[in-house]
Order: structure tokens, then C-alpha cells, then sequence
């Protein structure tokens, strides 16, 4: 704190003597006037629409990517260990062929996605939403889908062995 209360102390002094340029680093003081004269004008309903928007869109990625890398992992396994039905083993060959997609979603730009997002949805609260899910839910699937395929196979057998149900492994 007390490191923190330093520098903030120095950069005052130094935009007040002229030492660094206040219009292009400002100052702690400059800022907090700001801050002020920006609470009059309700910045706290804009920060928290804007934690909602956000928040909310996380979330839906989150457990859609969950989901999704859930059925892909479930697929897979059921495939390795040939003890699926044909439904899954069909599952097996989706997750096969999306797999390169999710990949290439996740190296695609998603903020040039902005335009066509607004196309479809429209220019408000959703369209922020869905950039936040589309953020998101690429991201968690392939990170939650490569954390299911690192996971021991020893630790799984061990869990059957112990009688856990595949939904517990």
C-alpha cells in the first residue's frame, strides 16, 4: 500500500512541475475529478449494465462450452472403449468433424465477427451478450476438451473400480 500511495504521490508531483506531459499521463488528481464528475452522470448504471452484459454472456459461454466439451469427451470415450450404441459411435465421428471447426473458430477474430453479430441481432444488450458468449464458448470447449483427454486413464479405471457411474467419472 505504502509503494502504491508513493508512486501515486510521484506521478502527482510530476504532472503538477511539468516533468511528464498531464495531457498525455494525466494525474491521479485529474482522474479522480473525473471519476467524480462522472458519477453525477450515472456512470454507475452504464458500469453496471455493462457487468451484466458481460457477466451474463460469460456465464452462458462457460457452461455452453462445458456442455459441449462434455458430449464431445462423452463421444469419444464411449468410442475408445467400444461401449456405445451406434448413436455414439456416430457421436464419435461428429465430435471427429467438429473439432477442426471449434479450431478454427478459436483462431478466428471474434471481434470481426461484430458486424454480422449486429446484423443478426441487433445492436443492443444481445448482440454484447452474444459476443461474450462467442468468446467464451469456443474457448472453454477446446480448453475443457483437451483437460478430458489429458485425464489419466489410470485414475478413470481406478474409479470404475470402485464402482463410480459415468456420469461420477
Amino acid at each position: 500500500a505504502g509503494v502504491l500511495v508513493g508512486l501515486l504521490l510521484l506521478w502527482e508531483i510530476a504532472a503538477r512541475l511539468g516533468w511528464i506531459d498531464s495531457f498525455i499521463m494525466s494525474s491521479p488528481s485529474r482522474i479522480l475529478d473525473t471519476l467524480f464528475s462522472l458519477a453525477d452522470n450515472q456512470i454507475l448504471m452504464h458500469f453496471s449494465v455493462t457487468l451484466y452484459e458481460t457477466l451474463t454472456g460469460f456465464v452462458i459461454g462457460a457452461f455452453g462450452g462445458l456442455l459441449l466439451a462434455i458430449l464431445l469427451w462423452t463421444a469419444l470415450l464411449c468410442y475408445a472403449r467400444m461401449l456405445c450404441t451406434m448413436l455414439l459411435w456416430q457421436s464419435e465421428l461428429v465430435s471427429k468433424i467438429l473439432e477442426p471447426y471449434l479450431v478454427v473458430l478459436n483462431s478466428l477474430p471474434k471481434i470481426a465477427l461484430g458486424p454480422v453479430i449486429i446484423i443478426w441481432v441487433g445492436a443492443g444488450t444481445e448482440a454484447i451478450i452474444v459476443m461474450a458468449v462467442a468468446i467464451s464458448m469456443i474457448v472453454t470447449v477446446l480448453e475443457m476438451l483437451e483437460g478430458f483427454r489429458s485425464t489419466d486413464p489410470e485414475l478413470i479405471r481406478m474409479a470404475e473400480t470402485f464402482g463410480a457411474s459415468r456420469q461420477q467419472i
